[in-house]
């Protein structure tokens, strides 16, 4: 194989911005679906009668569940942006060939 003089192996790997900015999101994530495991604790410690860590948002069982369901959605919210932010993270710095230069898995 012929090797040129003027190769640089750089050129293979993508331009893509720092890993900072996906062990934000990440960090962001994983803050939120806390926050939605916290809060869906005290939904349910609230519907089952004990006493209210809301304070006065829980007088009436469709506000409960209300915030039941944004607990819910913050929880898996958080979850899909810290799996996306990891899924980026893992792939950052490797390298950039076709498809059809990639060894073939059988």
């Amino acid at each position: 194989m012929k090797r040129s003089g003027n190769f640089n192996a750089r050129c293979l790997r993508d331009r893509r911005p720092g890993p900072w900015r996906w062990r934000l999101l990440a960090a962001f994530g994983a803050l939120l679906s806390a926050g939605g495991v916290l809060l869906l604790l005290a939904t349910l410690a609230s519907l089952l009668g004990q006493a209210t860590p809301l304070g006065t948002a829980s007088s009436s069982t469709t506000t409960i569940a209300l915030l039941g369901l944004g607990a819910l959605g913050s929880l898996a919210g958080g979850i899909r942006l810290w799996r996306v932010a990891r899924r980026h993270r893992r792939q950052h710095g490797q390298l950039s060939f076709a498809r059809d230069l990639l060894k073939r898995q059988p």
